[in-house]
This record gives C-alpha cells, structure tokens and sequence, in this order.
C-alpha cells in the first residue's frame, strides 16, 4: 500500500472548513519510490472542490488523502506542478477512486490548479 499511514486530522479552531492533520501522511509514490511525509499540523481544506461538483467529488469520499499529497506537493513546491498532478492522478487509483472520477479530478487540477499554483510559488519567492 502507497500510503504507509493513516490519516487522522481535526478541526482548527475558528475556521470552518479548515483541518489540520494530527499525524503525519507518508505516501509513497509507485513510479519512483519517492516517498513524500505530510507533516503533523498541516493545514488543509481536504480536497478543493467547488460546491458545484461536490455532488460528483465529495471532500471526504475516496480522494481524500491523496487530495491531502496533492495540496501538500503544490505548497512545498517539491515538485514540478505536472508530476504533482500524476502523483494526485495514481494516489487516487491506488485510493479506489472510480475512473471516471479520477479522471475528471486530475483533468480539474491539470487545467485548474494552475491559478493555486501559482499563488503557492508567489509565497516562496
């Protein structure tokens, strides 16, 4: 199994929506071996997905810890944008994320995520 941890996070006080984890999120990538720890306090939305496609995307179905990777991977930076989508696209397979639901997630991120990317490069420089 990629992830090597499980997933545990609660609430931050006063904003809502907002999580941090308790644990840190080890996962690791097939293609590479690379293995990439979310640590312990990480603040996360879940997954980022507009109200209007929460009926086909649910911030806490399947996706979730490889949305958590994914947002991590584009904060730090560690990674081109383009690998930190594949990294997203297989961590949902190995998640049991539907195809068809894997697909549309990894094609909103490839075409979307564009704008969040940017906004984490903006902070580091």
């Amino acid at each position: 199994m990629p992830f090597l941890t499980e997933l545990i996070f609660q609430n931050i006080p006063g904003q809502l929506g907002r999580f941090r984890l308790v644990k840190p999120l080890v996962y690791v990538y097939n293609r590479t071996e690379e293995v990439f720890t979310v640590p312990e306090g990480f603040p996360t939305d879940l997954a980022s997905i507009p109200k209007a496609f929460q009926n086909i995307a649910s911030k806490l179905g399947k996706n979730i810890k490889a949305a958590i990777v994914h947002d991590y991977l584009y904060a730090q930076g560690f990674t081109s944008k383009k690998l930190a989508d594949r990294i997203f696209l297989e961590a949902m397979k190995e998640c049991g994320v539907s195809f068809w639901r894997r697909r549309l997630m990894y094609v909103a991120v490839k075409y979307f995520g564009g704008a969040a990317w940017r906004e984490h490069r903006k902070k580091d420089g």
